[in-house]
């Protein structure tokens, strides 16, 4: 999907290294030095990633999992891309089967349910994770789409489990709108797929734009992940 790509390094304190001087200090009593965050403030400003940074030049994937590029990430680095999708809707029915033998997931579909289908464009970036940590992805796109951003593990062939839960119980990054999208998992090392398809307006001509981030950050066992926060919301 990406044809070509360059490598930014971070020149702040990235998460790989053991001390981090520039961290910012948090201002917990009123009428302090003004240089201190605010308890409660964002921290998102604050993180530091390695980014690797492409565009989108063909859709190599309106079926199925295959992706030109895999992309390796260790914690403190990420991948931010442009794409677009060439078409958007939902139909009902029953979806088109992945199968193939020997395949650890098969037979299986790329679908979210299992009595439909995206009738749009469909693209899927696939994530070798060399390490364990959270996965945080962040997506910009037209404000009156209706799209979704799934997660799903990836057997050897390429082809997808279920797809990742939130602890709502439903699929991460369902029914994501208003031109924003982001959800952030705990993962182990291993491959996955990050699928991005707008299922509203149906508009076969329609062609969305979007920005999409992947980064891998530390765990917290406090659950206080902080996230890259990059994209400018429509």
């Amino acid at each position: 999907m990406v044809s070509s790509f360059k490598m930014i390094i971070s020149v702040g304190c990235l998460f790989s290294l053991a001390g981090c001087e520039a961290w910012p200090r948090h201002n917990a009593l009123p009428d302090q030095d003004d240089d201190l965050t605010e308890v409660d403030g964002d921290l998102s400003a604050f993180v530091d990633v390695a980014w690797i940074q492409g565009t989108e030049t063909s859709n190599a994937n309106d079926y199925g999992f295959e992706s030109p590029d895999e992309w390796v990430l260790t914690v403190g680095a990420g991948v931010w891309l442009q794409g677009k999708l060439d078409g958007t809707g939902y139909a009902n029915g029953t979806p088109e089967r992945l199968d193939q033998d020997g395949c650890a997931f098969a037979p299986t579909i790329r679908s979210p349910y299992t009595d439909g289908d995206y009738t749009g464009d469909v693209d899927v970036q696939v994530l070798q994770l060399a390490e364990e940590g959270t996965l945080c992805v962040d997506v910009a796109t037209d404000s009156d789409v209706i799209f979704d951003v799934l997660l799903f593990p990836l057997d050897a062939c390429g082809f997808p489990g279920q797809p990742l839960n939130s602890a709502s119980g439903y699929p991460l990054g369902i029914d994501s709108q208003d031109g924003t999208g982001h959800w952030e998992q705990e993962l182990s090392a291993g491959t996955y797929g990050v699928q991005t398809a707008a299922w509203r307006p149906d508009d076969e001509a329609r062609l969305v734009p979007y920005e999409i981030t992947l980064a891998l950050m530390p765990s917290n066992p406090h659950d206080l992940v902080h996230c890259p926060s990059v994209l400018e919301k429509s």
